[in-house]
C-alpha cells in the first residue's frame, strides 16, 4: 500500500527494506497499488522515503525501479502480486470531490489509463508471482467543485451505455425512478426539487455524465481492448473487476453527497431529514455492488476472469440495512452482502476476492 500516493513508493521503506516486509507477510499476497501518474511520469522519488533500501538500490532512484525491487523481493519470498490501478492521480484514495473515481479525469485520459496498463503489464512479463491485474479500484463518481459551485457531475455504469443527462431530466430522475426508496410527496418533492435546482444552478453545471464502466473494462475507450493488450504481453494474469458504488441506484448518493456538501442549508437539511427520506440517505458512503455484474457479466473470457468487492465498517453507518424496516442483525448483514456481492460466486459467473476489508475503528 502506499505506491499510489504523491510518495510514489510502497509505505514502509523508511523503516524497513522490502526483503524484510516481504518475509513478514510470506504467507499472504500482496494488492500492488500504484497511479497511473507513477508509471507514465516515473518520478524520481524523496530518499527519505526509501531509507531503509539505500544498501540495495543506488541512490537517488526512481519510482518503478523502486517497484520492481519490492516486486523482486516479494517473488524471491514467494509472495503472489496482484497490481491495482488505484488511481489517476498520485494522491490519498479516496474522497468524493478528489476528481478520481473514474478511470480518467481532466489529467489523465482513457488513453493513458490504457497505455499505464500495458507498460506494467509488460514490465513484468517474465514475473510468474505477478499473477493478477485489478483494472481499477472503487469505481465511483466523480463530482467536481469550484468555489464551491458544481463544475461537472460524472457517474459510473454498468452496462447501460454512456449517455448524459440535463440538470432537469437528473433531478427529475432523482424521484422518479422505482429504485429510489424515497417516497417523496406533493410539497416535500416539488420544495427538494426547487432546492435541488437552486444548488445546481450557482453554478455551471449544464449537464451530468454517466460512463459505462462495463465497456471501459471490456475495451478501454472503446477503442482497445484492455484484456486482449494485457494478455499478450502476459497471457497468464488474471483479469480483475471491481463493480461500482451504486451500479442500479446513484440516487442515495448524490442524495448524500449533497446532503453533506449542503447539509447546513436550514431547508435542505429539514427535508432531507424528514420522514419521507430514508435514514440510509444521510451516510455518503454506500457498498460497492456487483449486481450489475451478476445480470450482465463482462465479456472477457471466464478462465482469466474475477471479481472483486470491499467492505468496512464506515459503508454501514446509518445503515442501508434500515430501508425496509430491519434492523442491522448480523443476519441481515449477511443477506444484503451475498445480494449486493456474495453470490456472485454461487451464481457461477466468477470467483470473488475480498480485495479490501476493515473492523470497526473503536
Amino acid at each position: 500500500h502506499g505506491a499510489h500516493m504523491n510518495t510514489f513508493v510502497v509505505s514502509g521503506l523508511h523503516v524497513k527494506s522490502s526483503r524484510h516486509i516481504a518475509r513478514k507477510i510470506r504467507e499472504l499476497g500482496v494488492r500492488l497499488n500504484w497511479s497511473v501518474e507513477l508509471v507514465l511520469n516515473n518520478p524520481q522519488v524523496r530518499n527519505e522515503v526509501v531509507a531503509a533500501m539505500s544498501t540495495e538500490i543506488t541512490l537517488p532512484t526512481r519510482a518503478l525501479t523502486v517497484m520492481d525491487k519490492v516486486i523482486a523481493d516479494l517473488a524471491e519470498e514467494q509472495i503472489m502480486v496482484v497490481l491495482d490501478n488505484h488511481i489517476s492521480d498520485a494522491k490519498w484514495c479516496c474522497d468524493p470531490g478528489d476528481e478520481n473515481g473514474l478511470w480518467f479525469n481532466d489529467r489523465w485520459s482513457t488513453i493513458d489509463y490504457e497505455h499505464a496498463w500495458e507498460i506494467m503489464a509488460g514490465r513484468y512479463l517474465d514475473q510468474p508471482y505477478v499473477i493478477a491485474a485489478d483494472l481499477r479500484n472503487e469505481i465511483r463518481p466523480d463530482i467536481k467543485f469550484s468555489d464551491g459551485k458544481f463544475v461537472s457531475m460524472k457517474y459510473p455504469a454498468w452496462g447501460t451505455g454512456s449517455r448524459m443527462l440535463t440538470v432537469p431530466e437528473f433531478i427529475f430522475s432523482l424521484f422518479e425512478s422505482e429504485q429510489t426508496k424515497a417516497q417523496v410527496l406533493g410539497e416535500t418533492r416539488s420544495t427538494l426539487k426547487n432546492v435541488f435546482t437552486k444548488i445546481f444552478n450557482t453554478g455551471n453545471l449544464k449537464s451530468v455524465e454517466f460512463h459505462d464502466w462495463k465497456s471501459e473494462s471490456e475495451s478501454v475507450s472503446r477503442k482497445v481492448h484492455l484484456f486482449v493488450v494485457i494478455h499478450k504481453v502476459n497471457p497468464n494474469l488474471i483479469i480483475i473487476v471491481q463493480g461500482v458504488f451504486d451500479a442500479n441506484s446513484y440516487q442515495p448518493t448524490i442524495l448524500s453527497f449533497l446532503l453533506n456538501r449542503f447539509g447546513k442549508i436550514p431547508q435542505f437539511r429539514k427535508i432531507m431529514e424528514s420522514s419521507a427520506m430514508p435514514k440510509g440517505f444521510n451516510s455518503y458512503r454506500q457498498i460497492q455492488n456487483l449486481t450489475g455484474i451478476m445480470r450482465n457479466p463482462p465479456q472477457i473470457p471466464k478462465d482469466r476472469l474475477a471479481f472483486t468487492a470491499h467492505i468496512y465498517p464506515f459503508f454501514y453507518e446509518e445503515s442501508r440495512l434500515e430501508f425496509d424496516g430491519q434492523k442491522p442483525t448480523f443476519a441481515v448483514f449477511v443477506k444484503e452482502l451475498n445480494a449486493y456481492w456474495g453470490d456472485i460466486s454461487r451464481m457461477s459467473v466468477g470467483p470473488l476476492w475480498v480485495g479490501e476489508f476493515g473492523t470497526h475503528r473503536e
